[in-house]
């Protein structure tokens, strides 16, 4: 909305700059002398206004806006706290906790929690998930599930959503479902996860619109035979607290 105002008085400013350049120039042929002079001036600067607007709306602005589409948003793992839902993988506690790395144990079934804020207002048609590595040994994602709503479906999958649910044959899971990301805004993703063999994955969040954008910073997925390895909590929700670990719970 900001950048149609913006788009608005530019072009505003546009226009009265090209009256300005037409009367200078008609200014300046009809009469003679200072009034012909400041006419021819303002003409120029009027016209030099002009084209340095429109150079900015037109190839500036939209560089800049799609440089900021292909990192639009920072993403973390949400762990909740105990009273608002169990998560069987770590030691809760009282706290919701906010972390960019996951430990999770080898051969099990878990639900996560992702949650991303872009710092830009963007529609994106498509978004899709998944982990890089070998495809014997990587972490899957089976479904989607709906963590945080109280009624309605509590999961989708492409078996029982199939017209915007689909996994790829890299086994990345695709939500073919249109969204606006508003800017400033926070959104949560729940995944059931099927965790492999032990090492350490990058999760990927593509979103796809105007470009294809990631989150600028890194999500990995720890996964050991016996999970050892604590989580460093890089916020909390409400108490920006950024020195606790938390303990894996050695089970899904």
């Amino acid at each position: 909305m900001n950048g149609l105002r913006y788009s608005g008085s530019n072009r505003n400013l546009r226009f009265l700059m090209l009256g300005i350049a037409m009367a200078g120039s008609v200014l300046s042929a009809v009469v003679e002398g200072p009034w012909a002079v400041g006419g021819a001036i303002a003409a120029i600067v009027a016209a030099i206004v002009v084209i340095l607007s429109g150079v900015y709306e037109f190839v500036i602005q939209p560089a800049c806006r799609h440089c900021r589409l292909r990192h639009p948003c920072k993403a973390v793992f949400v762990i909740s706290a105990q009273k608002k839902r169990s998560v069987k993988y770590v030691v809760q506690d009282t706290h919701e906790h906010l972390v960019t790395e996951l430990t999770l144990p080898s051969n099990s079934e878990v639900e996560i929690e992702v949650e991303y804020k872009s710092s830009i207002t963007f529609d994106a048609s498509e978004i899709y998930f998944g982990c890089d590595g070998e495809m014997d040994a990587k972490p899957t994602i089976a479904s989607l599930v709906f963590l945080f709503y109280k009624k309605g479906a509590p999961e989708e999958s492409p078996d029982t959503h199939p017209g915007f649910n689909k996994i790829d044959e890299y086994e990345f899971y695709h939500v073919a479902r249109p969204k606006k990301i508003a800017k400033n805004e926070d959104y949560l993703s729940g995944f059931k996860m099927r965790t492999r063999k032990s090492g350490l994955y990058r999760l990927r969040i593509y979103f796809v619109g105007e470009t294809v954008g990631q989150p600028k910073n890194d999500l990995l997925i720890r996964v050991e035979d016996e999970p050892t390895t604590k989580m460093r909590c890089i916020s909390h929700r409400k108490y920006r607290w950024t020195k606790c670990f938390i303990q894996p719970s050695g089970h899904a």
